[in-house]
Formats: structure tokens, C-alpha cells, sequence
């Protein structure tokens, strides 16, 4: 398996650049993207915080960095991966 299905679909980790804390999303198998390309967000990601409350990123953000890494050492990893980092646009 080299990561990309039939479909020409790889695994995807979103890389979300103006949260205070690092915070990575695994979106699952995505195209692969060029950097500058803006998606639309509406989502939740977990309980961060004190509070312990999701955290809800919408809007426009634009992929400013595209990282391709193929591992091997692990089996639930193995394959291709492509890492997006984003920020936030205004449209």
C-alpha cells in the first residue's frame, strides 16, 4: 500500500496555523492539493482548553505549505501522507 487508493486519494492531516496551540486534524483520505488553494471549514475538533469545550474553525483558509512524506516504520501510517498547512483568509 503505498498510501493513495484507486481513487488517487491520500491521507490528509490538517495543519491549522493561527490556533494558539499546535493543532493538527486528520481529515482522512483528501486529492492532493497545491499550495495557495482555499477551502471552506465548518467543523469541531475535540475538547481543548479549560473549559474543555470543542473548538470550531469556519471560514476561509488558504494552504500555504504542502508537506509529502512517505513512512514505512509504521503500519497504520504506512504510505503517503500529505500534511496542509493553513491559514486563514479573508474572501
Amino acid at each position: 500500500m503505498d498510501g493513495t487508493g484507486e481513487s488517487g486519494l491520500v491521507r490528509t492531516v490538517l495543519v491549522f496555523t493561527d490556533q494558539a496551540k499546535h493543532l493538527e486534524y486528520r481529515a482522512g483520505s483528501m486529492p492532493l492539493l497545491e499550495e495557495k488553494t482555499v477551502l471552506d471549514f465548518d467543523i469541531q475538533h475535540g475538547a481543548h482548553g479549560p473549559a474543555r469545550k470543542p473548538l470550531k474553525i469556519s471560514g476561509a483558509y488558504r494552504v500555504s505549505r504542502r508537506v509529502l512524506r512517505y513512512t514505512t516504520s509504521r503500519a497504520s501510517l504506512m504510505g503517503l501522507t500529505q500534511y496542509l498547512e493553513l491559514e486563514p483568509v479573508q474572501l
